[in-house]
């Protein structure tokens, strides 16, 4: 069974509404997550359901109180996400459209979640309730919104209030009140979806003759097919960057059709300009020169062991619930073909290839580099499946041997890398190569770290 990131992010958001968390900051195009990925699970599975994320997975239905998601929008007005009041009963569903009504600032809002809350349990509706916070009225926090939202901390009002912001929250007295929870990039499946909307809608404005053609050369003309093409191109986007680039990609290729009546898409050039966007970020890069076997002489052990391990990634692995393969550390002196090996893995697993420079994610300022490790984890997670390369490991990683001279920057990203690779359950499969193994943490290379270590 794949388990997404994006139900990893609902489960934690629903875990912490179970709870009654005061306040949260979720961070990283974490809107998409409230007004999308949320709504539409909620839906999906009816909105009274709270559901662990096996539940989810599973399609399992299970019982539970009514979910209330209300939101403050640019325009003051407070409002509910989705169908959320649906489920109350007609004199729960009246206390939350009177509640909306009559509130029009932030403060007001925070202030009233008291008052709502015992009046859904009065009228027997009780649920969860939570007030979303968007980053325009709380960035930076306000004098009057943080100490109404430390009053509501202290409190024992049984709602939830979630800061929506680009950043982490970086007040301590708020952080020792405030959970923070990451929202995960955009999957394959969310963007797909998303494309497919946009498809249908420019072939029903303009009548297109739809198609789309892969990497391989193989074109395929349903609107389905092809969102899902566009979509793998584009993974490892954040969402706003990958509709700028299908939307100008759209745009080019009607400029080029005779009648303005064919729109062919192009995956392979999608993915060029996706690796542009992705190298300017400076610690990821996306390698798009891969190798056959055929092309790479020697190394008959690795090749073998390499086409064993492809079979992990097939349906037939999935359906008999095998673990996914984790990654190979290759080990030996310089010119012992270790990257061109990680070419060679990527080409024979059919995937992209992702390369992080660990040494680019360093800078100055406090909490930017740990920042930065999130974000090129995440970005391969989103990507999956893909193979990750983690080139030179042992000059980039020797240095984190637990020293406070740097702050302890380098050991909370040691940290965040070693909890990543024991716990991702996305399709990455991870290619670290170092010349000597010595001079790195323990922890690096202990066994069951990784599958197996190979000398080329």
């Amino acid at each position: 069974m794949k388990v997404n990131t994006q139900l990893g992010t609902y489960n934690k958001l629903m875990r912490h509404m179970r709870g009654a968390t005061p306040a949260l900051n979720l961070v990283v195009e974490s809107e998409r997550i409230l007004t999308n990925i949320l709504p539409s699970l909620s839906g999906k599975f009816g909105v009274s359901n709270i559901q662990s994320l096996e539940a989810v997975a599973k399609r399992d239905v299970a019982e539970g109180r009514p979910l209330v998601l209300l939101r403050i929008d640019a325009r003051a007005q407070l409002q509910t996400i989705g169908d959320s009041a649906a489920n109350l009963g007609t004199t729960g569903s009246e206390a939350v459209t009177a509640f909306c009504k009559s509130t029009k600032t932030a403060p007001d809002a925070i202030n009233g979640l008291g008052g709502l809350c015992s009046r859904l349990v009065s009228q027997s509706a009780d649920a969860y309730v939570a007030l979303v916070l968007l980053d325009q009225q709380t960035s930076p926090i306000n004098p009057i919104i943080r100490r109404l939202l430390l009053s509501h901390c202290s409190s024992e009002v049984p709602a939830t209030v979630i800061v929506v912001s680009d950043e982490p929250i970086t007040d301590t007295c708020m952080l020792s009140y405030m959970p923070v929870i990451h929202a995960s990039r955009p999957a394959i499946h969310e963007l797909s979806s998303t494309f497919s909307t946009m498809l249908e809608r420019s072939v029903e404005l303009h009548g297109h003759e739809l198609t789309a053609s892969s990497q391989e050369g193989v074109a395929v003309e349903t609107i389905p097919e092809c969102s899902r093409l566009l979509a793998r191109s584009l993974a490892g986007l954040d969402f706003p960057m990958a509709m700028v680039l299908l939307r100008l990609h759209m745009a080019a290729k009607l400029e080029e059709s005779e009648d303005n009546k064919a729109l062919s898409l192009n995956a392979t050039e999608l993915a060029s300009e996706k690796a542009e966007v992705l190298n300017q970020q400076g610690f990821v890069t996306l390698i798009n020169e891969l190798f056959s076997e055929e092309r790479i002489g020697g190394l008959a052990r690795l090749k073998q062991w390499i086409r064993q391990r492809k079979l992990g990634f097939t349906e037939h692995a999935h359906e008999q619930k095998l673990a996914l393969p984790k990654g190979v550390m290759l080990v030996g002196p310089p010119g012992t073909a270790k990257s061109l090996s990680a070419k060679m893995i990527a080409h024979s697993f059919g995937m992209p290839l992702i390369r992080l420079d660990i040494g680019a994610l360093f800078n100055k300022m406090l909490g930017s580099s740990e920042r930065s490790m999130r974000t090129a984890l995440s970005i391969a997670d989103a990507s999956a499946p893909c193979v990750l390369l983690l080139d030179e490991c042992d000059k980039a990683m020797g240095g984190m041997d637990g020293s406070t001279s740097d702050g302890g920057t380098s050991s909370r990203m040691r940290g965040t890398l070693l909890t990543w690779l024991a716990e991702k359950q996305s399709e990455v499969f991870v290619v670290a190569t170092a010349n000597n193994i010595l001079g790195m943490p323990p922890e690096m290379t202990r066994a069951g770290r990784w599958i197996e270590s190979c000398r080329p």
